[in-house]
């Protein structure tokens, strides 16, 4: 029996990439966050349809900074109660951090008596509850009160070192029928959103999946073999993986694709 032979390339399913991000959106108000302005801006920053751009979830952050003067200590659990009786919220809703510092605010290698700096973020899902905390966290006089409190000695009033910063955490996954991970320039996101919007906004941009997948057909499977040359496609790192991977900190090497197809074809040649 004739062996059949193939002629052409064969026939790829449509490949699919789904890229998750974390879009951190610097506002001046909690109410300046747009989610249908976000869509249709990510969506023509990217150039895809706006339905290929789903909002998973979004949030609001109130971060600051405030530093204790000498001889106040607290555990971070302390801390995390004090800000949430300061502001309002729920001790769920506060994350924070305790550096111990000098007089000249650097971070001391030996513990001895000293100020303390403390960092804290309060997250959560209703945009008035961040609106407000931006006002209640500057009050540096009603977290000494409620410091005191739970110290059980009195506080004097920190110095509000980082002044309240609001930002909208919006993820987001990208779908791409072409195959390539999508993730948009952070200025050109932002530029979008302020011209749909009339906002200033400032945008960082985290990625925390982009793998593409790629569906072969099922005669592609079992007919075929791909050639050198094909597999060097497949193989070489297109530009648009290299900025990916820049991206996510990961490293594509081209001369070790080049070394794997130099085995390949030495394989095919025996």
């Amino acid at each position: 029996m004739p062996t059949p032979q193939l002629t052409g390339s064969p026939t790829r399913a449509p490949t699919a990439a789904s890229t998750t991000l974390l879009t951190k959106m610097f506002l001046q108000a909690a109410s300046d966050f747009d989610a249908a302005a976000y869509v249709s801006s990510m969506a023509a920053t990217v150039g895809i349809p706006a339905d290929a751009v789903q909002v998973v979830a979004v949030h609001y952050t109130v971060a600051v900074s405030y530093e204790f003067p000498a001889g106040v200590t607290m555990t971070e659990s302390q801390a995390k109660e004090a800000v949430a009786k300061s502001n309002g919220v729920d001790e769920s809703a506060v994350s924070v951090v305790i550096t111990e510092v000098g007089s000249d605010g650097r971070r001391l290698a030996t513990r001895r008596l000293a100020g303390i700096q403390l960092q804290a973020e309060i997250t959560t899902s209703d945009p008035a509850v961040a609106q407000a905390a931006t006002e209640t966290s500057s009050d540096a006089s009603a977290l000494a009160s409620e410091v005191s409190a739970v110290l059980g000695t009195v506080v004097a009033p920190p110095s509000v070192t980082i002044a309240p910063t609001l930002a909208v955490v919006v993820e987001t996954v990208v779908a791409s029928a072409s195959g390539v991970a999508i993730v948009p320039e952070e200025d050109a996101l932002a530029a979008a959103f302020g011209s749909a919007t009339g906002k200033t906004v400032t945008v960082v941009i985290e990625v925390i999946t982009g793998s593409p997948t790629t569906s072969p057909s099922a005669s592609q499977e079992q007919l075929t073999t791909p050639t050198p040359t094909q597999m060097s496609i497949s193989l070489a790192p297109t530009a648009e993986e290299l900025d990916i991977a820049s991206a996510q900190n990961l490293q594509v090497s081209s001369s070790s694709s080049r070394s794997i197809v130099g085995l390949l074809v030495l394989i095919a040649c025996l």
